[in-house]
């Protein structure tokens, strides 16, 4: 087994070397991988944490220099000497991902197939990116071959369209698990299209949504400022601006992928999603709808069915009723919408799709 350092080149626990489509690998070998990767390698690896967010999020951290001191505080020796402390551990840290990422890098090409191999090395960028041990770049650029979006191949527009395409045609399948089909099947695919079509399903109406949440923001800041004058750094604003943006473009994939779910399984939540939507009055997407993808992972792990509504009246499976195995003597009594109290039985009242109720005994 070969090494650098203290990190492993070899990965206990692979099934395999990654392949190509063309060898008959998939993104569930992808994810399988990438899964590998961080469970068996990364949590081995001093200051690994890093370079395993670069992993789950195919993008470098940002790591922060500690902000310089202000001339006062200069002048205090213990603020000195913890900020000195601070930039040591600053400076460890970027040399430890520095470390880690070269690592990384050498240890995935080692773990691909040739075929994989010289497809990474085909691709534009790579004796940069090589050079560079760019982990995002490599990352992105497997993604983009696994997922059959690769460049020189195909026009670069024809290529995203392609990739477009992909996403709105796929559906859950019956016996796929929920994080299976969000983290692999979805969020892979839209992260596919991102690297090279920009934020998935962006607008213009969301680039006014942003502009005027980053200008509430502004405004909040100001009034909550102890002169009432202050106005954000161009820093924190870029920072507010990152966020929002965030909240907004995972709000568009959450509903995506909803939409995708198993009709099967989750039909009827969407119906009731829909429904609670149109009841309220000015209503916004986030009325009922998850607003990112742990809203949606939640909503499908934990969301249950009505079953009194499956049990009886209302049951939406269009499946023929069984008959009953009580006698005659143990049903209700019959009863007619006009008698829904006393002694005449269960009576049970429904809310039929126009918004009114029905009366039902209990079948």
């Amino acid at each position: 087994m070969s090494s650098m350092g203290y990190r492993s080149t070899t990965v206990k626990g692979l099934k395999q070397q990654l392949k190509a489509p063309e060898e008959d690998g998939t993104e569930q070998d992808l994810e399988d991988f990438f899964r590998s990767l961080t469970d068996k390698v990364i949590i081995r690896w001093a200051d690994g944490g890093d370079v395993g967010y670069v992993l789950e999020e195919n993008a470098e951290p940002e790591i922060k220099e500690p902000d310089p001191l202000t001339a006062a505080e200069e002048a205090d020796a213990r603020k000195v000497k913890a900020y000195d402390r601070l930039m040591d551990k600053y400076e460890d840290q970027k040399d430890a991902f520095r470390a880690n990422t070269v690592a990384m890098f050498q240890l995935i090409m080692s773990n691909v197939t040739r075929t994989m191999r010289n497809k990474i090395k085909s691709t534009d960028g790579h004796l940069a990116a090589s050079k560079n041990k760019d982990m995002v770049w490599l990352m992105s650029t497997i993604e983009d071959i696994v997922s059959g979006y690769e460049e020189g191949f195909a026009p670069a527009e024809l290529a995203l369209d392609d990739a477009l395409e992909q996403i709105f045609k796929m559906r859950q399948k019956g016996s796929e698990s929920n994080e299976a089909f969000v983290k692999t099947t979805m969020l892979r695919a839209i992260k596919a299209y991102e690297g090279r079509g920009g934020p998935f399903l962006w607008t213009p109406a969301k680039e006014k949504e942003l502009k005027t949440a980053v200008e509430a923001a502004k405004s909040k800041f100001t009034a909550a400022s102890a002169t009432g004058t202050d106005v954000m750094t161009t820093e924190q604003e870029d920072d507010v601006r990152r966020f929002k943006k965030k909240m907004i473009k995972d709000r568009s994939i959450a509903m995506s992928i909803l939409k995708r779910t198993n009709k099967e399984r989750f039909g009827d939540l969407m119906k009731e999603l829909s429904n609670h939507y149109l009841k309220k009055p000015n209503g916004t997407p986030q009325d009922g709808f998850p607003k990112d993808v742990p809203g949606v992972l939640k909503l499908l792990e934990n969301w249950k069915p009505n079953d009194v509504a499956r049990r009886g009246c209302g049951n939406n499976n269009n499946s023929a009723r069984q008959p009953s195995a009580r006698t005659e003597a143990n049903r209700n009594p019959l009863v007619s919408f006009a008698q829904t109290a006393g002694e005449t039985g269960q009576v049970y009242f429904f809310r039929g799709t126009n918004g009114l109720f029905y009366a039902c005994r209990l079948c």
